[in-house]
């Protein structure tokens, strides 16, 4: 679709350097052939200035013509066109201003979107447009926590555009990104993986598309408990030359990879490849946090036990929203851990009303693609199952 946008760009120059030479025969040819092109594949600036130019062209030689009276009419629509979608494009940029870097949905953000996607609804009819539209629809929807709905819309958008020509490949695939995470998110598993594989069927498929389709492909196999499967999906992944701006997410995948599999894991390492994480106080830095928690638990308790004021401290500062109160749920419970002496039966006796909260709240997905890598009610068993357990006499 680029390369057809860039052809079309091309050809309009050209018909607008012809006319100002004075090459009028061939000019007005190329100017119809460029604004059939135009309107097909949505150009509507493009075909606004070639019927502008036709329109003028033929009032100069054949006024009041079938040909003149054509380019009028076009001129109109087009204008009319162009202003919806101007609209469209302010409604829509207001909207990711009022939400970008929410760490939670409040009610008048909710409110916000709601007057948003009523504007939008039927205001463009352009791929554009119904993209803008489609995309709100599935944040408002996130800030619902109703992932059905989520998905219901992806499947709709992906219909509409697919009978659009003028769609592109990353208007569709940013819809199978945001079904698919809805999809993780409602634990439908086989349609999140199915949404993941065809965004990697787009022959035009980017580098960075890639890496992320398999970064969500191992995080659905950590949502299926296939363990097995997300170290497979990782090292396919991590044997290409890794996108920049993905390789601090491929390390905490490895991270947990390593937690989960036992594996003897190097936290200063870790640490110098996720400095920039470390600064998304209220995101990546998360992960990186529970890892060293977890590491330090299994491989240097008096380590465990110095960082956790610190982080309860941080937890308190920046964990404050509805995004994040998973994470802080499975904070509490590792702050729990020194109070039950790293006894099992205590421990799992003192945190059954955190497991009840995780259990109530959904695994938190927005539109930003955000989704816990591994859902926090796994890592409470992974660590209930290295305590130590109380025997009938004494300890061990």
């Amino acid at each position: 679709m680029q390369k057809k946008h860039n052809e079309i760009n091309l050809g309009f120059g050209i018909a607008m350097m012809l006319f100002n030479i004075g090459k009028r025969n061939i000019a007005v040819k190329e100017a119809k052939y460029y604004f059939q092109q135009a309107m097909k594949y949505e150009l509507i600036h493009i075909a606004l200035a070639l019927a502008i130019k036709l329109a003028r062209n033929y009032a100069e030689v054949e006024p009041h013509t079938v040909l003149h009276r054509k380019y009028t009419k076009a001129i109109k629509q087009l204008s009319e066109v162009s202003r919806i979608n101007a609209l469209s494009n302010t409604y829509y940029t207001d909207a990711l201003i009022t939400i970008h870097n929410r760490i939670s949905y409040t009610k008048g953000i909710i409110n916000k979107l709601e007057d948003y996607t009523a504007q939008l609804a039927g205001l463009s009819k352009t791929a554009e447009g119904l993209t803008q539209y489609y995309t709100l629809e599935a944040i408002k929807f996130f800030a619902y926590t109703d992932y059905a709905r989520v998905a219901l819309t992806c499947k709709i958008a992906l219909e509409e555009l697919e009978q659009n020509q003028a769609a592109t490949s990353s208007q569709k695939i940013k819809f199978l990104f945001l079904g698919a995470v809805a999809a993780i998110a409602a634990k439908r598993f086989e349609i999140a993986e199915n949404y993941l594989l065809q965004v990697q069927d787009f022959n035009t498929v980017s580098h960075l598309n890639w890496q992320v389709t398999m970064y969500y492909r191992v995080v659905c196999a950590f949502h299926e408990k296939k363990f097995y499967k997300a170290q497979e999906l990782y090292d396919k992944a991590t044997k290409r030359q890794q996108h920049k701006a993905l390789t601090e997410h491929w390390a905490i995948l490895h991270a947990y990879l390593s937690i989960l599999n036992n594996r003897r894991f190097r936290l200063g390492k870790f640490f110098n490849e996720t400095f920039e994480a470390s600064l998304d106080k209220a995101g990546l830095n998360i992960h990186i946090l529970i890892a060293d928690l977890l590491v330090s638990l299994k491989q240097n308790r008096d380590r465990f036990l110095h960082r956790i004021d610190a982080i309860r401290s941080y937890s308190y500062r920046h964990l404050r929203g509805q995004a994040t109160e998973r994470a802080r749920f499975f904070l509490d419970f590792l702050f729990l851990i020194p109070r039950c002496d790293f006894e099992r039966e205590r421990l799992d006796q003192a945190s059954r009303h955190i497991q009840e909260k995780l259990q109530r709240r959904s695994i938190y997905a927005s539109h930003n693609l955000e989704i816990e890598i591994v859902p926090f009610e796994f890592l409470v068993e992974l660590v209930l199952n290295k305590m130590k357990v109380k025997r009938r006499r004494g300890r061990v």
